[in-house]
């Protein structure tokens, strides 16, 4: 069984901007990237995204599992 690395909601959504900053900094956006999309059509931001869709973003990102706290 994987372990999941433990993030409060605050941390996961900070890790997510400067992910994102550092994509749109380093110019490593590609044709169709996640970044053109939300640019294009808009994006309902970190906050509004439920636990599952931030452990499954932060998954798709980093490569680990994660679970939201909300005790940290």
């Amino acid at each position: 069984m994987e372990n999941s690395i433990e993030i409060s909601i605050d941390k996961a959504v900070e890790k997510l901007v400067k992910d994102d900053i550092s994509a749109i900094m380093s110019n490593n956006t590609e044709e169709d990237s996640y970044i053109e999309y939300i640019l294009e059509f808009g994006f309902k931001g970190y906050f509004h995204f439920t636990d599952a869709e931030l452990e499954e973003e932060l998954k798709e990102r980093f490569s680990n599992k994660y679970k939201i706290i909300h005790d940290l």
